[in-house]
């Protein structure tokens, strides 16, 4: 695979977390309507922030991608002109293929998806440092339980930048060279930390021990979701984890062997995920400097078959479908070690995955809980790969001489 600089690695992973979000959002790539070939690709570039303006000399890309956004078909860079106009005809615009619109502005990539012959308005923003523009309209928190003594925790902050400016944060004082926005907070001995939907960038570890997203936080609400393993002993989980960001409403979903006690708590109603009962516990607003509490329980000695939510499987398998961490992922480089921040070894993930094949087939494994945990390590493998570890066929290599499930 041919080198890319850090610059076109942003371009193309914003772009891919871009075309992720549109999928889920609207559907399917051939529900979409087919752009009209030879139709130029035309729009402009606005500075959103109060008072700002489009620099003189600005570049903009066109990227055409195939109709699974698997392949880059042809790209194209133009200056923008008076008044942030611009004007892109030399791309093939074959029938079925999408595009999308990227630009580079004070170090963050800026990207928005076109439909020719529609005009394409680009917004860019200056930038801020000032992490009070930062907050947390709701957090859900999806506690999964396995037959052994971990639980699966998913993850999911709704992240508000209520100012005009991009938020780009401070450079991490470890030395790394990346910069730390977003906290990404976890309890006390976690393991098996993996970024999901919403994270392209590669993670750094924050003076509090708490790993940090590197993306750039656009003004308005973005989500982000990741994933950890605790270890927790028959008597349950005594959870507590600081709360970095003003947060209006926490959401913790537990699948129906598990139970919660917690200050501020309160159980809703039981929900119906993939034909799955999840307890619905919520809570209101959270300051910054306190901790979320919660002690969450068994149940029910019976009750421990993993049920993973459907919303987040949607994600990821569109994600899977489109291909885009082969095309678009960031490329090898390494990561710094951090204590926690370890990411599971693909390799661990697939002979994990081959040994429960080998259990289930002797027998050793009941259906439901055979199922459940390999969707769950196909899940880690893809959210590892859409993070740009490892890489591969992930189908190829997880299901080689096993059935799909």
């Amino acid at each position: 695979m041919t080198s890319v600089s850090s610059r076109t690695q942003a371009r193309l992973a914003a772009l891919a977390a871009l075309l992720l979000c549109l999928l889920v959002a609207g559907g399917a790539p051939a529900a979409r309507a087919q752009a009209p070939a030879a139709t130029p690709l035309q729009g402009t570039v606005k500075n959103a922030t109060a008072g700002g303006s489009v620099p003189a000399g600005l570049t903009v890309t066109a990227h055409e991608l195939d109709s699974g956004a698997t392949t880059e078909v042809a790209s194209s860079t133009v200056v923008v002109g008076p008044g942030g106009a611009w004007s892109i005809g030399n791309l093939p615009a074959k029938p079925g293929d999408r595009f999308a619109i990227t630009a580079d502005y004070l170090g963050v990539t800026y990207v928005a998806e076109a439909h020719p012959p529609t005009s394409t308005v680009l917004s860019i923003y200056e930038t801020t440092t000032d992490p009070t523009v930062l907050s947390v309209p709701s957090e859900t928190l999806t506690v999964l339980t396995t037959k052994g003594d971990t639980f699966n925790v998913i993850q999911v902050l709704a992240v508000r930048n209520s100012s005009d400016r991009t938020y780009i944060g401070a450079p991490d004082p470890a030395g790394s060279g990346l910069r730390q926005t977003v906290e990404l907070p976890a309890p006390t001995g976690f393991s098996q930390f993996a970024p999901g939907p919403g994270i392209t960038g590669q993670l750094s570890t924050g003076a509090d021990g708490m790993p940090m997203s590197s993306d750039p936080v656009n003004p308005g609400t973005t989500s982000v979701t990741y994933f950890y393993d605790v270890t927790v002993a028959r008597s349950g989980w005594p959870l507590s984890r600081p709360v970095i960001y003003p947060t209006g409403r926490e959401e913790i979903l537990l699948d129906s062997g598990l139970s919660l006690t917690g200050p501020g708590l309160h159980k809703l109603k039981t929900v119906t995920i993939q034909k799955k009962p999840y307890t619905d516990y919520q809570g209101g607003a959270l300051a910054p400097g306190t901790a979320l509490s919660a002690s969450i329980t068994y149940a029910s000695s019976n009750s421990l078959t993993l049920w993973i939510s459907l919303a987040f499987l949607l994600v990821l398998a569109i994600g899977s479908a489109l291909g885009f961490p082969r095309l678009f992922r960031w490329a090898k480089a390494t990561r710094p070690a951090q204590p926690g921040l370890e990411a599971p070894s693909r390799d661990d993930l697939v002979e994990e995955i081959a040994a429960l094949d080998e259990a289930h087939e002797a027998g050793e494994v009941e259906d439901d809980t055979y199922t459940s945990r390999r969707k769950l390590l196909k899940t880690k493998l893809r959210a590892l790969t859409a993070a740009g570890i490892g890489e591969g066929n992930l189908d190829a290599e997880v299901d080689e001489g096993a059935g799909e499930t």
